[in-house]
């Protein structure tokens, strides 16, 4: 009975929020579920006889001890078949359900739940790249003069877990929170991270109930609960947006006309769209979206038109943070049943420069790249990333170009990327040789009932003119590495080594542009030898 009442309780409490925040679930599912923590499910009001209901009831005393071990973990407990008891709120594609069931390693089992008592982790995840999406949206339009770098530390300096603590608490997100302890009694940095983490959540619930228009309602109406002076300054309400939007992509369509090049551009335009599909309607925002930071005077000729922005930097990031929600909802309908954890690894191995670049360049986005002549004389610059930043550039303009939907871009990501990924999760590709590596050899120790040791060790990396070879640095094919970083754009230079010992027997060598990528190289050798074959991009 105490349990019944607390569920009504909250039911109520939940009701009242709704109509305080001025929201109307469909789904009155996924608003509960973005307030539910792990730890009440686990508790055993989903499956009170099951082992892991029993070993959560016994562990519930230091459950909240630290922040990592809030977070669920029954993997290990999971072996076997489960009848399924109903899945999280999603849009279940049957083929993509099937392709990813089939081929997940054991390191991440299905978790069953019923639809009404879910644990926020997966609405979190899609959360969080909401909220980065309507944050990086009013910052490119509010902050016309930031660089990339300035944009990138303004979104974080909003959305990091102190001030969404912050928000969460003028709400009172407290009183909403089912779990199996209190939250009064923690810390506050442990409070503010758990209702941190319902802020997302709620986003992302919102998100998949009503879309994206919504969710930026109530985060500028949560954000004039705890600071108007910041909402003032950092952010738009979607008409504020569609406005700025409208007169950002006016700025340069009287000055381009003027150009004496403006009818051989729109010729360029006009075949750019035939043979990619992607349709940005004004030349000049394409122009913009393919002119790299090289393309200045003096290396260019003086006929050459730039716009207002020099170069596609900032509108890169906007197209990134477009990229990161969509990735995001494929993925999640794409695993249903699985959480947080596994989600973020596939998004960062599947969206990834590498993944990008490929479908940019199969698109035949290099040849309308504008690019200064001494960078297309030297050849130092590394291509995939330039490909991949153009290609994320183009879903910026798309979205200016719409900016109170993602529509358009959600079906420019349905033809040229999406697929790919289901391919990619068909072959294991959203784990990296490291994790492919480390998962058969913990089966074969487990197999053999012998601990199988494996270590890198970094190695001098020879002169790249001696002819051996044996370890010169590839740009572009075996350890390439093009994840997101803030040196990303400069020239290939410096390369590391590493060597992988398995039993203290050195197995494979192989050299990357960073250790990271040394490593992965090193791991696919050596998985080769193994006679365990990945598939290419």
């Amino acid at each position: 009975m105490p349990m019944v009442l607390k569920y009504v309780r909250h039911f109520n409490l939940l009701t009242s929020f709704e109509t305080a925040m001025g929201l109307k679930f469909k789904d009155k599912a996924l608003l509960r579920q973005a307030f539910t923590h792990g730890s009440y499910v686990d508790l055993g009001m989903q499956n009170v006889n099951t082992v892991e209901a029993t070993r959560s009831r016994v562990r519930i005393g230091h459950v909240f001890e630290n922040v990592a071990s809030l977070k669920r973990s029954r993997s290990m407990l999971l072996d076997g078949d489960m009848p399924v008891l109903g899945h999280a709120a999603g849009n279940n594609d049957l083929k993509l359900r099937e392709v990813a069931e089939k081929h997940l390693s054991g390191d991440f089992k299905e978790e069953f739940h019923s639809r009404y008592l879910c644990p926020y982790e997966r609405l979190e995840f899609l959360g969080d790249a909401v909220l980065g999406l309507l944050v990086a949206s009013s910052a490119f339009l509010k902050l016309p003069n930031a660089d990339e770098g300035f944009l990138h530390q303004t979104r974080v300096d909003i959305v990091n877990n102190n001030n969404l603590g912050k928000m969460a608490k003028a709400a009172n997100f407290e009183s909403l929170l089912l779990s199996a302890f209190d939250l009064a009694k923690l810390d506050e940095e442990t409070k503010a991270k758990i209702t941190a983490d319902c802020f997302e959540a709620l986003l992302g619930a919102l998100y998949k109930d009503q879309g994206i228009v919504p969710c930026r309602a109530l985060l500028g109406k949560l954000m004039d609960m705890h600071d108007a002076e910041l909402r003032e300054l950092c952010f738009l309400s979607t008409p504020e947006l569609i406005t700025e939007a409208k007169a950002y992509v006016e700025i340069d369509r009287a000055p381009i006309k003027q150009w004496s090049k403006y009818n051989q551009t729109r010729v360029l335009h006009r075949r750019f769209a035939q043979r990619t599909g992607v349709e940005i309607a004004n030349t000049h925002l394409w122009l913009q979206a393919v002119t790299h930071a090289s393309f200045q005077k003096p290396q260019i000729d003086d006929d050459e038109f730039i716009g207002h922005e020099p170069s596609y930097e900032r509108i890169e990031f906007l197209g990134d943070a477009v990229l990161q929600v969509l990735s995001s909802e494929f993925l999640v309908d794409a695993f249903p049943y699985h959480q947080e954890h596994l989600l973020t690894q596939a998004r960062s191995s599947l969206v990834k420069n590498t993944k990008l670049a490929i479908v940019a360049r199969k698109a035949g986005y290099e040849e309308f790249i504008r690019l200064g002549n001494l960078v297309k004389q030297n050849g130092k610059l590394y291509m995939e990333d330039v490909l991949a930043d153009v290609f994320e550039a183009t879903l910026g303009a798309v979205y200016l170009e719409n900016p109170g939907d993602l529509g358009k871009v959600r079906s420019i990501l349905e033809c040229m990327l999406f697929p790919r990924l289901t391919e990619a999760i068909r072959r294991r590709q959203w784990m990296n040789p490291r994790k492919v590596f480390t998962h058969y050899v913990t089966q074969w120790s487990r197999s053999s009932m012998r601990q199988i040791t494996c270590q890198f060790k970094n190695i001098k990396v020879p002169d790249p003119a001696n002819t051996s070879g044996i370890l010169v640095p590839k740009t572009n094919g075996d350890g390439s590495d093009a994840t997101k970083g803030k040196g990303k754009k400069t020239p290939v230079q410096d390369a590391h080594a590493v060597a992988l010992y398995v039993n203290n027997f050195q197995v494979a060598r192989a050299v990357g542009r960073t250790i990271s990528a040394a490593q992965d190289a090193a791991c696919k050798r050596a998985l080769m030898l193994y006679g365990v074959r990945l598939h290419e991009d």
